[in-house]
């Protein structure tokens, strides 16, 4: 979905082209599909982010992701009993 976004956001942009040019190389290949970190560095290269984007964009969404499970663990922030996955912990039966 990330290179998607990326190449509705940007086109005709060589980076863009290049990095399509390795998911075909690799599909040939039999090779697996990218994976998000591959779409992140694609993201940051054809959007001329900053050095150093593309590891504080994944920080927060690791950061976002930790915070999610803890929220799921413990019931919820303010513990109404709502999990992060939207299971009503006080009816949902333990794991």
């Amino acid at each position: 979905m990330l290179l998607r976004l990326t190449a509705d956001f940007a086109p005709n942009a060589e980076r863009l082209g290049v990095a399509q040019e390795v998911i075909a190389v690799t599909a040939r290949r039999g090779l697996p599909p990218p994976n998000i970190d591959f779409a992140l560095a694609a993201l940051v290269s054809v959007s001329g982010m900053v050095r150093g984007a593309s590891e504080a964009i994944f920080g927060v969404a690791r950061c976002a992701g930790w915070i999610a499970h803890a929220i799921d663990a413990y019931g919820s922030v303010e513990g109404d009993g709502v999990s992060a996955t939207g299971a009503d912990a006080r009816t949902t039966p333990e794991r």
